[in-house]
């Protein structure tokens, strides 16, 4: 986001994204006409939602608060977007008592590779950020849906919304078809993407994608 400072009010907007990006707050959602909602609940006395917005919708590109959450979720996790939108893409977005508090992006996809354990992994060290997985881009393996992005709000993580969410999304983004997590992909995860991966996959040569 490109900043300059020339009035109170630029200072206002300036600091409510950077608080905005660095977790210490969220957006607000106002729901629109004709919104698909795959969730909803009351936990904690929070009404809590699920929706989806997905790239078959008309609309998709123009829907303002979709594209100011998707851009605080790239911003966050230092995501770079590629100009073209997937043939089949959908945004979940988690809200609570209208604040937003997760989001996933899915995309359907046909092969993706195996993570390939190194000498870390084997050791059961975590790789960092900078010490990328690797893969095994010789063997493509069959694959469904890819996973390129899972924000959950930093006030609201480690409670089990990261899992939910994407348990949401496999049951839903196909109509009538769960899809099993051996045909679920994740891009290049960072340190802690991978611990997630590990535990939600349940092994260390999760599936991987690239967009």
């Amino acid at each position: 986001m490109f900043y300059m400072a020339i009035s109170p009010e630029d200072d206002k907007i300036h600091q409510k994204w950077h608080d905005t990006v660095l977790g210490k707050k969220t957006l607000s959602i106002r729901l629109w006409k004709g919104v698909k909602i795959v969730y909803e609940a009351t936990a904690k006395g929070a009404l809590q939602k699920v929706i989806v917005a997905s790239s078959e919708d008309p609309q998709y590109k123009k829907r303002t608060k979709v594209s100011q959450i998707r851009k605080m979720v790239d911003a966050a996790l230092n995501y770079r977007q590629s100009d073209q939108t997937p043939t089949e893409e959908k945004t979940y977005i988690y809200i609570s008592n209208s604040k937003v508090i997760g989001c996933i992006v899915a995309e359907s996809i046909d092969k993706a590779y195996r993570v390939v354990a190194n000498n870390n992994q084997e050791n059961n060290i975590t790789p960092s950020i900078s010490n990328s997985i690797t893969c095994s881009k010789n063997q493509p393996q069959h694959a469904v849906l890819g996973i390129s992005r899972i924000w959950i709000w930093k006030e609201v993580q480690r409670q089990g919304l990261a899992t939910k969410l994407l348990d949401i999304v496999r049951n839903t983004f196909f109509f009538g078809d769960k899809v099993e997590k051996d045909l679920i992909a994740i891009t290049q995860p960072s340190s802690e993407g991978y611990n997630f991966a590990v535990k939600y996959f349940g092994r260390k040569d999760f599936l991987v994608y690239l967009v």
